[in-house]
């Protein structure tokens, strides 16, 4: 999803995680100040003092759910690493 996602990313948008496009903005994260960890499941509390909290009101946000049994598969695969 993220890669359909990052397509429409615009020149200056701040891409988190592990995708080809988010790793070339790497650099801009580098002097940036959050609240919590920037990484690719950081919450909105997480990206405080990046982004203005007005700004984020006016923010159209979405969540996509993982297929259950995928996600409990995927974690049981991490738990074990």
């Amino acid at each position: 999803m993220m890669l359909a996602l990052e397509a429409r990313a615009k020149a200056d948008d701040i891409i988190i995680g592990d995708t080809p496009k988010a790793k070339q903005r790497r650099k801009r994260l580098a002097g940036m100040t959050p609240a919590g960890r920037l990484w690719k499941h950081s919450t909105l509390r997480d990206i405080d003092g990046i982004v203005d909290v007005s700004a984020m009101q006016d923010y159209f946000v979405f969540t996509i759910v993982r297929n259950p049994w995928d996600r409990m598969v995927s974690y049981d695969h991490w738990a074990r690493e």
